[in-house]
């Protein structure tokens, strides 16, 4: 049928107080779902229906019905963190594994795609992803979801770097650290630290297998360094 809807704030006059004209009319098919994306989020709303027969003749009002408006947060951008733990392999960590993700990954500088790829959909955090092609690097988009038909906007690229293949595994200490880096397992002639939108944040030459970060902001990072033959291998980088 046709229904003409009433929607005030909570505890605010309605129809049966004031027997005004509707201010939401909308023609519905019977059973089905209606949204409405002008609410205001954390508000309360009374809604009221009431059913239209014909041109003439309506049902009495049948409310209210209690709505509350909620919104959907975006993932945050200095809470995840990816890193490239093999040549095939990368893990999506981050504060909010509560959440249920939907997440797009394309190699680095491609649009993003319209819908997510590589398997990534309704995603946990955190999460592994093991089949990523060798030597490539990946952007990353993340989106919330609260409900089925309720999704936040993308936030993103998140950076994934490229990652060598048959090397040790390198290692860095103290990692959380003040300034100071050791790092292990590859005699590394740069590095680079990398934020999590992509940007590179510092860039030095290593010195007896150290540099100092002392000036980097506290956060998350990722670490990529470079040997004498070119083989690049990173790691996850707290600075205190």
């Amino acid at each position: 049928g046709v229904y003409d809807l009433y929607a005030v704030r909570d505890g605010e006059p309605g129809p049966t107080d004031i027997w005004s004209i509707p201010n939401v009319v909308n023609d519905l098919p019977g059973g089905a779902v209606y949204t409405r994306n002008d609410l205001t989020p954390g508000v309360s709303y009374d809604v009221y229906v009431r059913k239209q027969c014909n041109d003439s003749q309506v049902s009495e009002w049948v409310g209210p019905i209690h709505v509350d408006a909620i919104s959907c947060p975006a993932p945050v951008m200095e809470d995840v963190v990816l890193t490239r733990t093999s040549d095939t392999t990368a893990t999506f960590d981050g504060a909010y594994p509560y959440f249920t993700y939907d997440a797009s990954a394309n190699r680095a500088g491609r649009p993003l795609r319209e819908r997510p790829t590589f398997g990534m959909s309704n995603i946990m955090l955190p999460y592994t992803k093991s089949d990523l092609v060798p030597m490539f690097d990946y952007d990353v988009w993340l989106r919330t979801k609260c409900d089925s038909g309720l999704m936040s906007d993308w936030t993103g690229p998140f950076y994934v770097p490229t990652f060598g293949t048959n090397q040790t595994p390198m290692k860095v200490s103290p990692n959380p650290t003040k300034g100071q880096v050791m790092i292990q397992g590859m005699d590394a002639v740069n590095v680079q630290i990398i934020g999590l939108t992509g940007k590179t944040e510092f860039s030095s030459k290593v010195v007896n297998n150290e540099i100092n970060i002392s000036n980097l902001a506290p956060g998350q990072y990722v670490l990529q360094a470079v040997d004498a033959k070119g083989n690049i291998q990173t790691t996850k980088l707290i600075k205190k």
